[in-house]
């Protein structure tokens, strides 16, 4: 059997969804459109963020009817930990299909769009999106702070995988 054959057979018995390694944050490969993307884990967020400059090239803006009642009320007041932002310092979008690991993502009801860049600058690494509690909320994850890695998978993990 080949080493890719044996690696997705494994991969589908442990429910694991994607391994990788990290630093001190919790940044993590996405695929949109066959492009690799790198996504920040912030489970403060509400919602999938999209750096503005990516989501003219993957989707476009929701119209105000596409737009779902309780979403119109909560992006009227938005904060973050710098402060409110208004609505022009923000787009909300039409999601797209996007992949984490070997598990396909469509159904998210909204993205926002913003310039990421103070982001990718503070962090020192290059950060396309942000990952929020709404795609989170799918998987379970394993942080190893030892080893740098984060396992996430789409099965409950086993309590004999902890010390206590």
């Amino acid at each position: 059997m080949e080493k890719d054959q044996l690696e997705t057979q494994n991969t589908k018995k442990t429910g694991t969804v994607l391994e990788t390694n990290i630093e001190d944050d919790i940044v993590i490969p996405v695929m949109i459109n066959n492009k690799k993307l790198n996504f920040l884990v912030d489970t403060g967020s509400s919602v999938t963020v999209i750096d503005e400059k990516i989501a003219n090239s993957i989707t476009r803006p929701l119209l105000s009817s596409e737009i779902p009642q309780n979403y119109r009320q909560e992006f009227s007041n938005v904060t973050t930990v710098s402060g409110r932002l208004e609505g022009h310092q923000f787009t909300l979008l039409k999601p797209t299909t996007f992949t984490v690991g070997t598990q396909e993502i469509n159904d998210s009801d909204i993205w926002v769009s913003l310039d990421l860049s103070l982001v990718t600058q503070s962090m020192g690494t290059k950060i396309d999106g942000i990952i929020g509690i709404d795609t989170f909320r799918r998987f379970n994850w394993k942080v190893d702070n030892d080893k740098k890695k984060v396992i996430i998978s789409d099965t409950l993990p086993s309590a004999s995988d902890y010390q206590a």
